[in-house]
């Protein structure tokens, strides 16, 4: 099973949370999907880590460690499945509910996404219980 590996620092620690800052690796430069990849143009990222165990401090280098897999799902619920869901919206609507209005079966499809993006959000505790970074120290980086 192939891994995704980040380094990061610790911004900030609670009981049972992490906040860590991820810097923009140098391999993005290199991969086929930049141009389509919503990350390839950031330089960094924050991910919120949840029970995650060891002693860690604030400001401390970590290394987050996770599924390809956590990608592909994440690619798929943000990306794919909104754009198959705005398509059959369309293509109902066009269809069968407003065969000669294609302007309200364009703002329909696009209406599908204002209750798609809610109902995602609505169910964020149940997704973070199943994309879940390993968090491990790196010792041998500066600290800050």
């Amino acid at each position: 099973m192939e891994r995704i590996e980040h380094t990061g620092i610790i911004e900030r620690i609670d009981e049972k949370h992490m906040t860590v800052r991820i810097q923009q690796i140098s391999a993005c430069a290199g991969c086929h999907a930049k141009s389509i990849c919503s990350s390839a143009d950031k330089e960094e990222k924050i991910v919120d880590i949840r029970n995650y165990t060891g002693t860690y401090r604030v400001g401390q280098w970590v290394r987050l460690t996770g599924t390809s897999s956590m990608g592909l799902q994440a690619v798929l619920l943000a990306y794919v499945l909104p754009l198959f869901l705005m398509i059959a919206a369309m293509y109902a609507s066009q269809q069968w509910f407003f065969p000669q209005n294609e302007g309200l079966s364009a703002l329909i499809a696009l209406g599908s996404l204002a209750v798609y993006y809610p109902l995602l959000y609505l169910v964020r505790n149940s997704l973070q219980k199943k994309f879940v970074f390993e968090v491990s120290a790196l010792p041998q980086m500066n600290e800050l």
